[in-house]
Order: structure tokens, then sequence, then C-alpha cells
């Protein structure tokens, strides 16, 4: 499928967007309730590792092209073209996401500045989204042109973002167990909402699918042709729900291994929803009129 390449720039973007955010939370809430040398250790892993997930997703955004060697070409139509905006978003939270984590991680830098690149940057991955979202918004394709494009867009990158911040946060680090702990539960709670969002906005999304022929050609390849696929992303969300509410089951003090895991299952179970969701979006294209 030549969407394959597609499907790993905007989830492995829209993932990078999400922990981005998350991190940042984590990184204000901690520094208000422990100081920023707990916020520093506490977050400081998982900046380069934004970093390098963004940079991929870029990179694979490329194997779309015919011609790779014209890519600069894209840029040329920003004022007119939602896909130019898209890649140049892209870029840019690539640099930004970059250029604060070798920051964060040399230390350098005041730290007003530091601060500033990160307010930057996370707007500049909000509008990196939304752009994403309006260039799927194509009149020719009624599977496409909806609310829910944009919706499920900034749904996948807050959950995916938040469960892989948490999965940064199990690596060893100098931060408090509990303030870790404390972390992981909040990014299941997190999680559990937008996967109940998530289960809402797929059937509504169907539903949608109706009033022409096209729409309804969308409508048979998810829930017919490719019926067993859209069955198991549902099945894989919903076993997400599961793996993320057993991180809450447990608040002892000893038990951040098994939140660690909970979590981890849980990125494991929901990335892999997603994927299918993803391919699905792109199986559903069928083009009305010209």
């Amino acid at each position: 499928m030549k969407e394959r390449s597609l499907i790993v720039f905007t989830i492995l973007s829209q993932m990078a967007v999400g922990t981005f955010w998350t991190l940042g939370a984590l990184y204000v809430w901690s520094t208000r309730q422990a100081g920023p040398g707990v916020a520093h250790e506490l977050t400081s892993f998982g900046w380069p590792a934004i970093s390098l997930v963004m940079v991929t997703g870029v990179v694979a955004s490329f194997f779309h092209l015919g011609t790779r060697a014209n890519a600069w070409r894209a840029f040329r139509s920003l004022s007119r073209s939602w896909l130019s905006r898209e890649i140049l978003f892209a870029v840019l939270f690539a640099g930004a996401s970059t250029l604060l984590a070798v920051m964060q991680w040399l230390d350098w830098g005041t730290s007003a500045a530091r601060d500033t690149i990160g307010v930057l940057a996370g707007l500049i991955g909000l509008t990196l989204v939304f752009t994403m979202g309006s260039a799927y918004r194509l009149r020719t394709i009624p599977a496409w042109n909806t609310w829910v494009t944009p919706a499920s867009f900034f749904v996948t990158t807050f959950l995916l973002g938040a469960l892989a911040a948490g999965a940064l946060l199990i690596f060893p680090s100098k931060a408090p167990v509990g303030w870790t702990r404390m972390s992981l539960q909040g990014i299941a709670v997190w999680a559990v909402v937008l996967l109940g969002i998530e289960l809402i906005i797929v059937p509504l999304w169907l539903s949608q699918l109706t009033g022409s022929e096209a729409a309804t050609s969308s409508f048979v390849r998810i829930t017919r042709k490719h019926g067993a696929i859209f069955k198991l992303r549902l099945a894989l969300a919903v076993a997400g729900i599961a793996a993320a509410s057993a991180a809450l089951l447990e608040p002892c003090e000893g038990c951040l291994p098994t939140q660690g895991f909970s979590v981890l299952a849980a990125l494991g179970l929901v990335l892999a929803s997603e994927v299918l969701g993803r391919w699905l979006f792109y199986v559903a294209r069928v083009r009305h009129g010209v």
C-alpha cells in the first residue's frame, strides 16, 4: 500500500506532538509542586526521544514522493495548499523540538529562553496537527471531508502522546518514585478518557458515510470488506482501556514496576489500534465527482 509512509508520518508526528505537550504539562506541574530539579529529572529523558520520533516521521514522509529531489517545491504553494503548510510545520516542529532537546540535555541557555522555545515548539506542533486535518478535508472524498478527521487526529495526538510520555517516565532516572507514580496515574486517567472519546467518534464517523455512492462505498469498505480489521481495531482500543486502567489499581509505594508495565502494555495496544485505524482511514478514500 503506497500510503504506508503516510501512516508512519502522521502517526509518529502526532505522537511526537502529543508527547511534547504531555511532558510540557508534567514539567510545569512538577516545577510548581516540587521545584525545577524534580521537573528536570522527571522529563529530561523525553525531549531527545521526541526529536528522534519527529525526525523519523519527517524522513518517512519523503518516501511518499515520486521525485524526492523536488521535495523543496512543496513550499512554493504555502498560500493556497494545506499540504504545503503541513510539510512546513512538520519541518519547523522537528527543528524546534530538536533545538529544545539539545538545550535541555546540555543545559544550554537560560531557563526563560528554554521556556520560550518550548512554548513556540508546542504551538507549532498544534498547528501541524491542525494543518494535517485540514489537508485531508477534501470535498471530493466524503469519508475525509468531515469534522471527524481533525477531531480524530487531535485525539490520536494526545492519546499516543500521553502513553508515550508515560513509557518514557519508566526509564531509570533520579526523579522521586512518588512523582513518577503520580504522573503515571494521571496519564492513565487521561488515556482512558481519550479512548472513551475515540470509541464515540468512530461510530459517529460511520454514521456520516451516507448520502452518496462514494460515502456508501467507504462504509462498505470499512465495515464489510475490511470488517475483521475494523473489529480488531476496536478490540485493541478496548484492551488499551483495560491496560491503562490497571495502572490505577495499585496505588502502593512499591507498585511502580507494575504501573510501568500497564502503561507500556496500553501504549502497545493503542499504537496498534491507531495504526489499523489510520490504515482504514486511507482505505475509506473513495472519490465523489471531480
